[in-house]
């Protein structure tokens, strides 16, 4: 089983970092969105953030961190996609999370930044 497992492995991994460069080219070409959504996994009490790029070529997952020992609030949020806009031609970030990022205030605090809170993003 092994003799056929590693050599297919190493293949589709190989496709896939073709696809990621055809993509990568695309949006340094025309452009892609930042989509972002937190989520916290209850059974390891573990606060996930997740990224995926979409341009007109689709969408690609870019990363996930664990922030779970970070404080939750914009500056965070801003460090992370201020990197994030500097390695890709971003036009727009949409972000997916429900009640801002209150989703990853723990302890059903709410909120964390409110419907007239901004994120400075240093990119306009």
């Amino acid at each position: 089983m092994y003799e056929l497992s590693v050599p297919l492995l190493k293949k589709e991994i190989k496709d896939v970092d073709n696809l990621f460069e055809e993509h990568k080219k695309e949006r340094a070409s025309k452009g892609c969105s930042i989509l972002y959504d937190g989520w916290r996994d209850s059974v390891v009490q573990k606060d996930i953030l997740n990224f995926m790029v979409n341009s007109p070529k689709g969408s690609m997952f870019m990363k996930s961190l664990d922030v779970s020992d970070m404080s939750k609030d914009a500056v965070l949020l801003s460090r992370v996609l201020d990197a994030m806009v500097e390695e890709e031609n971003v036009v727009q970030i949409d972000d997916e999370i429900e009640e801002d990022i209150g989703v990853l205030g723990g302890e059903g605090d709410g909120p964390m930044l409110g419907d007239n809170d901004t994120i400075d993003l240093d990119f306009y």
